[in-house]
C-alpha cells in the first residue's frame, strides 16, 4: 500500500474508534490484560462486543498513547503482510511526539492478515508496545500460536451479553441501591428479553432480531468458508441451517451427512469443528465417566445464542430449549466439564456436570413446570440417573419457581431453582454450591 494512503486510513480508523458513543461495560477483568506485558488475545463470535471491549480498555488507560487498526474495514482489503512495515514507520513517527508515553496497540480481527503472528511479536518485543488483538476464531487460542509468540500471551474469551452485565449497567445508570428482591426481578426481566431478542449486543439493545440472518450468513461465509477455503458452499450452508433448526437436539452424523448430500460423516465432523472454531455452535457429548467413551459417543449442538438459531430457522422462540441453551453457555463460559446423559430406558438428562472436586450433579432445564406430563418427565429422568450413576445432586433449572409441587421435588431430593439462581452458582470455588 502507499504509505500516505495507509496513514490516512489509520487516522480515519482512529478517529472513528475515538468517537463518543454509549456502550454497556462488559464484566471482564481488563486490568489484568492491561497490566500484563504479554500480548493479550481476545477471541469470540462475530458481533459479540470485542471492539467495544477495546474501547473500554482504551478509556481505562488515559496515560497511554493508543494506536488502532481494524482489519474488518474494507479500506484495508488490499493490506498484505509487508504493509505492517509501513504501519511500523507511521506509528514510530506518530509516537516520536511523545516518546516517553507507554503505547497501547489495539488490533481488531487480526486473523484477516495471513502470517500476522510474527509482526505482533515484533511490536510487543522490539517496540515494547502493549498489544491487544481480537479475532473471531478460537484458533487464536491454539497451541500452535504459542510457539510463534514464544508463549508470551494471555487469553480472554468473549460471549454475547450476560444478564448480570445488563443488570449491572442498569443499576449504575439508576445510581441507587437495589434490594436482593429488586435485583432478582431485574435479572428475571432481562432473561425474559434475552429469550425474545437474544443476547447479542445490537439485537438486544435495539429489541429487534432483524440482524440475525445476516449475522449467521456472515459467520459462515467469512469466518468459516473464506478462512477454510471451502468451495462447495451448499453442504456447509445446509449444515448450518440444520444445526439451527435442531438446536439442543441429539445429532446423528450419518443421517446428517445424507441430508446435506455428503458422502461420509467425517466431513460433517470436520465442518462441525469449523462451526466451533467460529463460536457459532458448541458440541456437547453424551456423558460418561470415561473421557474416551464420552468422545466417541453421540453429541448435541448448542448455538451461541438460541434466538439466533430460532430466527434463521424461521421458528418461534422455543422457550425450554432457549433456556437450556443459556444454561449450556454458562457452563461453557465456566469451562465446566459437562455432557448430556440418556438412561437405559431412553430418559434424557440435559446436563451432567463435574465440579472442581470431581463430584457430579445432574441438571434438567424446563421453562415451565406447571404441566403434569412435564413434571413426570423431569422427575423420572433424574430418578433414573440417581439409580444408574448414583448421582444424588439433582437440580431442575426453570424460568421461575413454580407455585406448587415444590414439596414433591423436595421429598425426592430434587432441588428446583430459577435460572437467576443458577447464575449465582460458584463454579470455581471448590465445588458446585449456591
Amino acid at each position: 500500500m502507499d504509505k500516505n494512503y495507509l496513514r490516512q486510513i489509520l487516522d480515519q480508523l482512529k478517529t472513528e474508534f475515538d468517537r463518543d458513543f454509549k456502550y454497556i461495560d462488559r464484566n471482564y477483568d481488563i486490568q489484568s490484560q492491561i497490566k500484563s506485558s504479554d500480548i493479550s488475545i481476545i477471541s469470540g463470535v462475530r458481533r459479540c462486543g470485542k471492539s467495544t471491549l477495546l474501547r473500554q480498555i482504551a478509556e481505562s488507560t488515559p496515560t497511554h498513547e493508543v494506536l488502532y487498526i481494524d482489519f474488518e474495514s474494507p479500506r484495508l482489503s488490499t493490506f498484505v503482510l509487508s504493509d505492517f512495515e509501513l504501519c511500523d514507520e507511521i506509528w514510530r513517527e506518530k509516537l516520536a511526539v511523545n516518546p516517553n508515553k507507554p503505547t497501547l496497540l489495539l488490533i481488531d480481527e487480526v486473523q484477516n492478515v495471513l502470517g500476522w503472528e510474527r509482526w505482533i511479536r515484533y511490536f510487543s518485543e522490539k517496540r515494547s508496545y502493549k498489544v491487544i488483538i481480537t479475532g473471531s476464531n478460537s484458533q487464536l487460542l491454539s497451541s500452535e500460536l504459542g510457539s510463534v509468540l514464544g508463549g508470551r500471551y494471555i487469553t480472554l474469551e468473549m460471549f454475547p451479553f450476560t444478564a448480570q452485565e445488563l443488570a449491572d449497567a442498569y443499576i449504575r445508570n439508576e445510581k441507587k441501591a437495589f434490594s436482593s428482591i429488586d435485583s432478582h426481578a431485574l435479572l428475571s426481566g432481562i432473561v425474559e428479553s434475552g429469550l425474545k431478542y437474544g443476547m447479542f449486543p445490537k439485537p438486544y439493545l435495539e429489541q429487534s432480531t432483524q440482524v440475525y440472518p445476516h449475522l449467521f450468513h456472515d459467520i459462515i461465509m467469512r469466518d468459516i468458508a473464506k478462512r477454510k477455503k471451502i468451495r462447495k458452499l451448499t453442504p456447509l450452508l445446509e449444515l448450518g441451517a440444520l444445526l439451527a433448526r435442531d438446536n439442543t437436539r441429539i445429532l446423528n452424523l450419518e443421517s446428517t451427512a445424507q441430508l446435506i448430500g455428503l458422502n461420509d460423516d467425517r466431513t460433517v465432523s470436520k465442518y462441525l469443528s469449523y462451526f466451533e472454531e467460529a463460536y457459532l455452535f458448541f458440541r456437547v457429548r453424551r456423558f460418561s465417566k470415561s473421557l474416551r467413551k464420552q468422545l466417541r459417543g453421540h453429541s448435541k449442538c448448542y448455538c451461541i445464542d438460541p434466538i439466533l438459531a430460532d430466527v434463521v430457522s424461521a421458528q418461534s422462540p422455543r422457550l425450554t430449549s432457549g433456556l437450556e441453551n443459556l444454561v449450556q453457555r454458562e457452563l461453557r463460559k465456566a469451562n465446566a466439564r459437562h455432557g448430556f446423559w440418556t438412561s437405559s430406558n431412553g430418559y434424557e438428562v440435559d446436563f451432567v456436570v463435574e465440579d472442581k472436586k470431581g463430584a457430579y450433579l445432574a441438571i434438567q432445564v424446563c421453562y415451565d413446570l406447571s404441566s403434569q406430563n412435564t413434571l413426570v418427565r423431569e422427575i423420572r429422568a433424574l430418578e433414573a440417573i440417581k439409580e444408574e450413576l448414583s448421582i444424588d445432586q439433582l437440580y431442575i433449572v426453570t424460568r421461575d419457581l413454580p407455585q406448587k409441587n415444590l414439596q414433591i421435588f423436595s421429598a425426592l431430593g430434587i432441588k428446583v431453582i430459577s435460572y437467576v439462581e443458577f447464575l449465582d452458582f460458584k463454579w470455581f470455588q471448590g465445588g458446585i454450591n449456591q
